[in-house]
This record gives C-alpha cells, sequence and structure tokens, in this order.
C-alpha cells in the first residue's frame, strides 16, 4: 500500500483528499502546512511515497517546504505534486523549478487527482525498479569482458552520470528547452522541438552528448524519453490553459522507445491525460533507427500516422543517405542535416545533393526543415530552393520555457526577428 502525505492548510480540502484516495486504497498522512510537514517526516523512518502539497500555506508555504525536501537526501526524491489555486505561467514555473513533478490546478477534479496521483505513483515504481535493478546489476558485473552480451560494462564514471541522471530527473534538474522552427515565407513561428537539458547540482550543465548515449546503453533512454514526452504534453496543456495560439512540439524518439511494445500506448494516453491533440506532437526519428528492421518501422510509422501523429525522419543525408528510403517509409517532415547546411552557400557539392532532397521531399508531398541555419548566406541559398522551415541560430537558440512562452505569446502570426542581419 502506497502512503501519500497530503499538506493543506484548509482541512475541508485536506480531508477531501485524505477520503478520495483512502477509497482507492492509499495510506494517507495529512500536515496543515509545510513546517508540521517537515516535522514529521523528520520522525518518519519510511519515507511517503507520494507528496500533495497546497502552495499557500501559514507558517511554511509549499515552495519552502520543497526546497527544504530537496536539501535532505532522504527526501529529496519523493514525488511532489503541487495544488494551488494559482494558475498562471509564472506559478507553474517556480513550482516546476522548485524540483515538483506536477501542478493541480483548484478547482480539480476527481479524476484529475486519481489520473495524478497514479500517473506519478507508476512513474516512480518503474523509475526506481530499473535505476535499483539495473544499477546493482551492472556495478556486480562490471569485470565481465568487453562485448559480453548482457547487462553492458559500465565505467565508474558512467555508472556515476547513470546513477546522477536518474535522481536529476526525479529533482528538477533535468528539463527541457524549445528551439522555434521558422516558416521560410514569412519568418513565423512554425513549431518548435522539444530538447533534453542537465544543469548537475556539482558539474553544472551536462551534454547530451554526454549522457544520452549512456542511457542508450543502459536502456535507460526509455524512462528519459517517457519523461520528455509526459513533460511536452504537460507544457502543451499549460500554454492552452493560457489562451496560446496551438504549436506543434517536435520530440525525439530513440530506437529503443520505437522499436518497444509501448510507445503508441504511452503517446495515446498522455494526449488523453493532457487533453492535447495528437496533430501538436511530431515525433522524430532517424534513418539508422529505421532501417534496422524495415518492415516492423513502416508498421509501426504507419500506426504513429493513423493516431495523428506527424512523423518527421532527422537528420537526413547522415545515415544511410538512400532517397529511396523516402519513397519507402511513411513520412510527413523531412530535415535535412546541418552538415549539408552549414556552408551551403559555398559548397557545390552539398548544393547540388540538397536541392534534390528538397525537390523530391515535395514531390513526395513532404514538409522539409532545414537544421542549423546561422547565416544569411545560408538562408538564402535554401529559400532559393523552396525549403519550408529552418531552424538554427540565425533566428533563435533553444529557449528555456519561460522564454519560449513569452515568444508564442505574441502570436503565430507575427514574424520573429532574426538575431543577425
Amino acid at each position: 500500500m502506497s502512503t501519500i502525505l497530503v499538506v493543506e492548510d484548509e482541512a475541508i480540502i485536506r480531508e477531501l483528499i485524505g477520503e478520495t484516495l483512502s477509497l482507492e486504497n492509499y495510506k494517507i498522512l495529512e500536515a496543515e502546512n509545510g513546517a508540521v510537514a517537515l516535522g514529521l517526516l523528520n520522525s518518519l523512518e519510511v519515507m511517503p511515497d507520494l507528496i500533495i502539497c497546497d502552495v499557500m500555506m501559514p507558517e511554511m508555504d509549499g515552495h519552502g517546504l520543497i526546497t527544504a525536501l530537496q536539501k535532505n537526501a532522504k527526501t529529496a526524491a519523493i514525488p511532489f505534486i503541487f495544488l494551488t489555486a494559482l494558475g498562471t505561467m509564472q506559478d507553474f514555473r517556480k513550482g516546476m523549478n522548485s524540483g515538483a513533478d506536477d501542478y493541480l490546478i483548484k478547482p480539480f477534479k476527481q479524476e484529475d487527482l486519481l489520473n495524478a496521483v497514479n500517473s506519478r505513483l507508476q512513474k516512480q515504481a518503474k523509475l526506481s525498479a530499473f535505476y535499483q535493478g539495473s544499477i546493482s546489476s551492472s556495478l556486480t558485473e562490471r569485470p565481465r569482458r568487453s562485448g559480453t552480451i548482457g547487462t553492458p560494462t559500465l565505467t565508474p564514471d558512467e555508472a556515476e552520470i547513470w546513477r546522477d541522471l536518474e535522481v536529476g530527473l526525479n529533482t528538477g534538474q533535468v528539463f527541457l528547452f524549445y528551439q522555434p522552427k521558422v516558416s521560410i515565407h514569412n519568418h513565423c513561428l512554425a513549431g518548435c522541438e522539444a530538447l533534453i537539458r542537465w544543469h548537475h547540482p556539482r558539474k553544472g550543465f551536462v551534454s547530451p552528448g554526454l549522457f544520452i548515449p549512456i542511457a542508450e546503453k543502459t536502456g535507460f533512454i526509455s524512462v528519459v524519453g517517457e519523461w520528455v514526452i509526459e513533460t511536452v504534453l504537460r507544457q502543451c496543456q499549460q500554454w492552452q490553459y493560457q489562451g496560446l495560439d496551438p504549436i506543434q512540439v517536435a520530440i525525439n524518439i530513440s530506437a529503443r522507445q520505437f522499436h518497444g511494445e509501448d510507445l503508441i500506448c504511452i503517446l495515446r494516453l498522455g494526449t488523453h491525460k493532457y487533453d492535447v491533440s495528437p496533430q501538436q506532437l511530431e515525433v522524430e526519428l532517424t534513418e539508422t533507427l529505421l532501417v534496422k528492421n524495415v518492415q516492423d518501422s513502416i508498421k509501426q510509422l504507419n500506426e504513429l500516422r493513423a493516431e495523428g501523429f506527424s512523423v518527421a525522419i532527422d537528420d537526413f543525408g547522415t545515415g544511410y543517405s538512400s532517397l529511396s528510403y523516402l519513397q519507402q517509409f511513411p513520412f510527413d517532415v523531412l530535415k535535412i542535416d546541418q552538415s549539408f547546411v552549414r556552408h551551403i552557400d559555398k559548397n557545390a557539392k552539398n548544393k547540388t545533393i540538397t536541392a534534390s532532397i528538397i525537390n523530391l521531399a515535395h514531390e513526395l508531398e513532404l514538409r522539409v526543415t532545414a537544421e542549423g541555419v546561422e547565416t544569411w548566406a545560408e538562408y538564402d541559398t535554401i529559400a532559393h530552393m523552396g525549403c519550408d522551415e529552418l531552424q538554427g541560430y540565425l533566428f533563435s537558440r533553444p529557449l528555456p520555457v519561460a522564454d519560449f512562452t513569452e515568444l508564442l505569446s505574441r502570436g503565430t502570426d507575427v514574424p520573429i526577428l532574426p538575431l543577425r542581419r
């Protein structure tokens, strides 16, 4: 039986939440403010599995409580749901930056409460089982010779990154930036790509190029990927609450996720939970991922598109570089890798290849996005070729959620001013 601590200064609301969760066979602990909750937690030998906490409370509010919990290794990883009548983006951002896992806005439905609680507890159980079982196995079996089939061999540094990443995923160290995609013909916001970032408390920003390969090597990438999906969908819901224009967000899917059995289910349940249209998600996949099992890939792509999700082939040209794959796989978007775009105005070979790719993509009714556009010369070249969208530092770096929200609030019909002239 899971234990849930409810921290709420209004007795009626506290009791209502307690009764609702008790009927679902959860054990309930109660506290009327953050100070009382902190004292209760300090007296417990076994920590609760989840904390539901109001923001505005006397003596110690919710932000004070979660800040104190983050400083204690014993309580830092306890899933934490804020419960509040404050529904602005500033309030939401402050709560999530403090380390909260979810944010329920009063008044809420019983279904919303149970969905949030069940989702968070299931995610925590999956993380704990995966992390504890796999980490212990990898550390006890590390003396294996390289190439042995089974648990991957990790160096001490890799094992440390893996452990820290799991903690970071649960304590607010890992978050998403959003890089705008700009329509070439009018410079308006056409979408964005969600990019994962990790700010380690001691090491500072850790490059995705360092921790993503370790997550892939260990299989933990599935947990990271599911976190990304849920975080994006929750953010889309917040933008809806603010009355902002709906926008399509691209998410990168790993090979393990794509070829797993539950990707469609995760996406379907997530869009239903957060009331987000599938058309707002663009699933980005690489060539190399798809050609490992062509028939299974085609089947999975068709199922994704049947559900309403857009599908993009990412980094085109860096994998098998065969134009025949464009005809074989059902895509919606082709993203030209930045290695072709960089200095394209001066590279005749890349210019010819890129023009051919764009022409064929348009014949197949695919939308084309150029990645890594940094100069006006590159922009002019790909624009002349008829490319549809661009993504790159010429118009915007990846932005923190608050900055991207401010950009989105201007509207999707307002041109974005370039950073470089």
